[in-house]
């Protein structure tokens, strides 16, 4: 049987195809009603099915057209529209004659359900195709003109709402990738700067010209409280008289909340809520973010900015803040111990004279392993309470000492004693046959480095979370691809360095999908070439925004690559095999698995059996062989499973 459908949404015509043709449907096709007239008199069809708002002539007016036409008025039509939805539209409709009004959307069981039951009705003499009530051409003009300006009205309506629901994710959009420049730019500053007054007037600087504040503006305290320095930006002059009264212990009104408490204020109105402040007027139809500075269990200040009203009350932008925040006090923490460590430095040169008043472990060993001497620090911290001047060391070290001896090379290596990091220097004397031993304790440093990490890691993890919140759909997709690429890798025995590489890789892989529009990425329905083209940038994306920060693995190059294929056929450059480095081969294999074995909005999980049999399928001509291989290996024989648990 032949079917006519009618629709000017190429997409809708698409699926109206699938589904007819899927249950044995000759299906033809036409863009509006004029041209479906033309097809209804050039052969036969058994049923139409037709959108009503298209261009040239409309559902309705072809509707009315085939009713009035003694070759047409006995083929079943039947309305499915999406834009004509109320009960009115329906009335209308089926006063013109037609046999059913379906709304969109429906599920493809249910509307087979109603094509099969009207087409057998007809065919059977139990329905007779309905006929027009409204037979007056007047009345049905008025009844038409009424259903299409009331349409259009609605239509008017939806488009304004749709602008400036448009125009707010374009806002919000432009706001996110403020963020992220302004994390990079301060995260960027507070490595290289060693300078504590120049960090916090650049970092003010980047605060308002960068993330948008009206004004920012930080103040250091000492540890009973009292004020050390100031950093401002965007407020000049006006910002003094705080100074001053500060100066003499008359605290504003933000501080005195931010000190008292961890966490993000906000200070709302500040014009009514901070009326005695020298700066309320500069806060005028603006609201107040603050944030404590601490770090270590220290607490070095406060960071203040201006802010719009819609902004300081958003949950994530105060996260936000509180981040930046965090990562200005562990750069004055890591000041701090800095000046520490540079202090204790001159301390151990003064006491370099004076070995036995060193508060490190010195000492010296023969070749043949027998102490010559050692000083109180070593004798206390590092060797056994039975070890004395003329007599050997503990067995276990003798080996070591001797091969570093004959080795005739300076050895480094870092040990812990009694809970504390020290790190050794032997250095070999051959020419007098000894060894002398340099110990410093570099906990401090270790417990520094580690926090640089951590604040690392957290950025790193906010930078993937942030991409996520703009696609729920994938909510959960960068950490298991984290976790099947970081398996991959290891199962491969890559070394623990490059791991790590494509570990940072993987959590921010796609955060070039923060430049898509929102209404893309969760489009329940398969998208068209245009949308596919938007979706293919964010690869580029992703590596504008990564390529400028220096980690110390080319992360931006394995984020830009994720998506090109050992044949040639990905994208963005299209490039081959050993061309595309190992880490986003094997981050490529990870991602497909995952999307494939998970829910999108346009198809379900089709599940890790299907995922598996298309990398296995394409080993060699897609996916890189061995990262297929590791792949296969972990899910049929190691039973890799992925973890919804955790951070990555």
């Amino acid at each position: 049987m032949k079917i006519l459908v009618v629709d000017d949404n190429k997409d809708n015509l698409d699926l109206l195809e699938i589904w007819l043709k899927g249950s044995s449907y000759e299906v033809v096709s036409a863009t509006n009603g004029a041209e479906a007239l033309e097809n209804l008199h050039a052969e036969g069809f058994d049923m139409i099915v037709s959108d009503i708002l298209m261009p040239v002539m409309d559902g309705f007016q072809l509707c009315r057209a085939c009713r009035g036409d003694e070759q047409l008025k006995d083929i079943p039509f039947i309305f499915y529209t999406a834009t004509y939805t109320d009960e009115k539209d329906k009335e209308f409709a089926l006063s013109l004659g037609a046999d059913r009004f379906i709304r969109k959307p429906m599920e493809p069981d249910r509307f087979m359900e109603i094509i099969r039951d009207v087409l057998g009705s007809v065919l059977k003499g139990e329905t007779v195709v309905a006929q027009p009530v409204l037979e007056a051409e007047g009345e049905v003009f008025k009844v038409y003109s009424e259903r299409l300006i009331t349409k259009l009205e609605k239509k008017m309506l939806d488009l304004e709402a749709e602008i400036t629901e448009r125009k707010r994710i374009e806002e919000r959009i432009v706001h996110l990738n403020a963020v992220l420049r302004a994390i990079r730019k301060v995260n960027q500053l507070i490595v290289k700067e060693r300078d504590r007054d120049r960090l916090l007037k650049v970092a003010c600087k980047d605060l308002v010209e960068t993330r948008g504040y009206y004004n920012a503006w930080i103040a250091v305290l000492d540890e009973s409280g009292k004020l050390v320095t100031t950093a401002e930006a965007g407020l000049g002059n006006k910002f003094l008289p705080l100074q001053e009264r500060w100066k003499v212990g008359e605290l504003p009104h933000c501080a005195r909340v931010t000190l008292a408490k961890p966490g993000v204020s906000v200070i709302e109105d500040p014009p009514t809520t901070c009326g005695d402040c020298p700066l309320a007027v500069a806060y005028t139809g603006r609201w107040g973010l603050t944030c404590r500075l601490e770090s270590g269990g220290n607490i070095y200040g406060l960071l203040t900015v201006s802010v719009r009203p819609d902004y300081a009350a958003d949950e994530e932008e105060q996260s936000l803040f509180g981040e930046v925040a965090g990562d200005i006090g562990f750069a004055l923490h890591s000041m701090e111990l800095e000046r520490d460590r540079k202090k204790m430095e001159r301390r151990i040169e003064d006491l370099a004279r004076f070995p036995e008043e060193n508060l490190n472990p010195v000492y010296r060993v023969s070749k043949d392993g027998i102490l010559l001497y050692a000083n109180r620090a070593s004798r206390k911290l590092i060797l056994e309470d039975q070890t004395e001047v003329g007599k050997k060391i503990p067995e276990k070290w003798i080996k070591g000492m001797k091969e570093i001896y004959a080795s005739g090379v300076k050895h480094h290596q870092e040990l812990e004693f009694g809970g504390r990091v020290f790190l050794f220097e032997q250095a070999p004397i051959t020419d007098e046959g000894y060894i002398n031993v340099y110990a410093t304790d570099i906990t401090k440093r270790k417990q520094a480095e580690e926090a640089v990490q951590q604040t690392l890691n957290g950025t790193i993890q906010a930078i993937g979370q942030t991409t996520e919140m703009r696609d729920p759909y994938t909510a959960g997709h960068q950490r298991r691809v984290t976790q099947l690429a970081c398996a991959i890798a290891e199962e491969m025995n890559l070394p623990q360095d490059q791991i790590e590489g494509i570990r940072v890789a993987a959590v921010m892989h796609d955060i070039g999908k923060m430049s898509i529009p929102a209404e893309i990425l969760s489009k329940p329905s398969e998208l068209t070439d245009t949308e596919f083209s938007l979706i293919k940038a964010h690869s580029q994306a992703a590596y504008e925004i990564l390529k400028s920060i220096q980690f110390p693995w080319p992360i931006a190059q394995i984020v830009l690559q994720h998506h090109e294929r050992m044949d040639g056929s990905g994208y963005p450059h299209s490039i081959k095999n050993a061309e595309i480095m190992l880490e986003a081969r094997i981050l490529g294999v990870a991602d497909v698995v995952e999307a494939m074995s998970s829910h999108r909005p346009y198809r379900p999980a089709l599940g890790i059996d299907n995922a598996l049999e298309e990398i296995s399928k394409n080993k060699g001509v897609q996916y890189d062989s061995e990262a297929v291989d590791a792949c296969v290996m972990l899910f049929r024989q190691k039973g890799f499973a992925f973890s919804e648990q955790g951070n990555v």
